[in-house]
């Protein structure tokens, strides 16, 4: 009675919970499975086996052989930008000795990026993010499929993701969120992430909140299910390195010794006063003198004026922010890699300037050689940094320039904390003019977060809260609409169409991949603030569940909210 009924809230020992959550998930899995004629257990050689033959490249560090000699199943590694994190993660994974294996990353486009590295290791790698099904679609086409076959394996990839049948698979730590809300079937994802190893990459990219939810859920998901856990970062400020270590006594941690610091270290920083889009012209020639030039601003409506400023100048630009639909998006990661490849022979005259937001700091393999940023928060910036001279293939340091404004207070900075900038642009300034000595970074981020009373409390109280939601987790009962609302909460995005494709759109009805692929990723505070201007509307009749936005949309440019800005 007490756990067939858990409505009336009789409660579980945690023991008997996991057990009748491990049990109706099994049942789940295999029900859904049989439907759909797949076997219950993934067929061919051990992940194990798959993974034991990587070596991670160029001649690692000791860190490395550490790392992937590691057999402990909680674990943190720390280790510059470049340095063969990933190969040593993957060895790691190997000794676990798991059947499946995850990978949480921040982004869409790390992810993408992700599953193209670990194909060529392991086949049949999963991809589970909103915009998966349209990835793997445009993945298929790239390689030679027609249409109609294209959409056949994405559907088909798609589906065996869902059914947890593949043994390696890509996601955000969102994706592993869910199932702590009880969405309908979540106990046959915990289930499937029982015993589990998880890598987590780029644990700094997310701010104090959702890092709190991130690690109270890897906390319960290895004290009640078993999960093996290597969490990955280049950099990590101390304030959240000590929130680790309180969350995980167990793990063991691998920093990178001095030596491999000071083999990886390949950049010069530099500050310049003011705004870095007073110096355009200059970015400019630099490309035209066959340099590769990365731009990295903080905002969408940054990225779009200086792309606007640069084409006008007459200089070809790539430009990669979060507002393009999926098909542009694939094109312009496509062309980013083949561009600009880790170790790859320079561009030459004339190579396009490269103007992104924070979408290109993590996991895309690309290299340039040199760097112009906004001001960012320290850990942003290193990450921003490995872009740059990334396998040493300069014959000297290569500049990375930070500039002062917008420093956080103005409207174009408030992506994030004004404090933090400002703590941030003062560590910048003691060092500018020297190599950034990766080795000292750890105490650059101390000072940076000297003051770090926000943070903590921002991060304590959300994990009060989200304690809360797992104390509340009961098998055989899906989340109420109480808790789906709370959820929703955390993800700021609503898809819009813009009309300048709906005739697109329209034509591309019959196959549903391609439609989707029209659709753009907005914040919900965005989407009503253009609602309540009529720039945005919900469709009606056969269009409902479909938000359109009348605002000028190109592949060059990706959806510009500003356009009529002066106007």
């Amino acid at each position: 009675e007490a756990w067939w009924n858990p409505r009336q809230q009789l409660g579980f020992a945690h023991a008997q919970m996991t057990e009748i959550t491990l049990l109706r998930g099994l049942m789940l899995q295999a029900d859904h499975r049989a439907a759909a004629g797949v076997p219950l257990l993934a067929s061919g050689p051990p992940l194990s086996d798959s993974l034991a033959g990587l070596e991670p490249p160029g001649a690692p560090g000791p860190h490395l052989a550490r790392a992937a000699a590691c057999r402990a199943d909680c674990g943190v590694r720390r280790a510059p930008t470049g340095a063969g994190k990933t190969e040593a993660a993957l060895l790691w994974a190997a000794r676990q000795h798991s059947q499946r294996l995850f990978y949480a990353l921040p982004y869409r486009t790390s992810m993408n990026a992700m599953r193209a590295r670990l194909e060529a290791i392991v086949p049949n790698v999963g991809l589970q993010h909103g915009r998966a099904l349209a990835a793997l679609y445009q993945q298929a086409l790239d390689d030679g499929a027609d249409a109609q076959t294209a959409l056949q394996s994405a559907r088909a990839r798609q589906q065996l993701a869902r059914l947890h049948a593949l043994p390696v698979r890509i996601f955000s730590p969102y994706h592993l969120l869910r199932l702590v809300y009880q969405f309908r079937g979540f106990e046959a994802g915990l289930a499937d992430a029982h015993g589990a190893a998880l890598i987590v990459a780029a644990i700094h990219a997310y701010q104090p909140e959702r890092l709190a939810l991130i690690v109270e859920m890897l906390v319960f998901l290895r004290r009640h299910f078993a999960l093996r856990l290597l969490i990955m970062t280049a950099t990590l400020p101390p304030v959240a390195a000590a929130r680790l270590r309180d969350a995980f006594p167990q793990a063991e941690w691998i920093t990178a010794a001095a030596g491999t610091y000071a083999r990886f270290q390949r950049h010069r920083l530099h500050l310049a006063d003011g705004d870095l889009s007073q110096h355009l012209q200059e970015l400019a020639a630099q490309a035209q003198a066959g340099q590769r030039v990365l731009i990295t601003v903080n905002t969408v409506r940054r990225a779009l004026k200086m792309a606007e400023t640069l084409r006008a100048q007459g200089q070809p630009v790539l430009l990669l922010h979060g507002r393009f639909n999926a098909r542009d998006r694939w094109r312009i990661e496509r062309e980013l890699m083949e561009r600009f490849p880790c170790g790859g022979v320079p561009s030459g005259a004339g190579a396009p300037v490269v103007v992104a937001t924070q979408v290109i700091e993590v996991s895309l393999n690309v290299d340039f050689d040199l760097l112009h940023s906004d001001p960012a928060p320290l850990d942003a910036l290193v990450q921003r940094f490995g872009r740059v001279n990334r396998a040493g293939r300069l014959p000297g340091l290569a500049p990375v320039t930070v500039y002062t404004q917008p420093d956080g207070e103005s409207g174009a900075g408030r992506i994030y904390d004004p404090q933090r900038v400002r703590a941030s642009l003062e560590v910048v300034r003691a060092h500018a003019g020297q190599p950034v000595d990766e080795a000292q970074i750890g105490d650059w981020l101390e000072a940076a977060y000297r003051d770090s009373s926000a943070w903590e409390t921002a991060y304590l109280h959300k994990a009060e809260e989200f304690r809360r939601v797992l104390r509340d987790l009961r098998p055989l009962e899906s989340a109420d609409r109480g808790l789906m609302k709370t959820f929703a909460r955390l993800f700021d995005e609503v898809r819009v169409l813009p009309i300048a494709l709906e005739e697109a759109y329209r034509a591309a009805s019959a196959n549903p991949v391609e439609a989707e692929s029209l659709l753009v990723s907005l914040g919900w505070g965005q989407y009503a603030a253009l609602e309540h201007a009529r720039k945005a509307w919900p469709g009606e009749g056969a269009d409902e569940g479909l938000a359109f936005v009348d605002a000028p949309y190109s592949e060059q440019t990706g959806l510009n909210l500003y356009a009529d800005e002066e106007e």
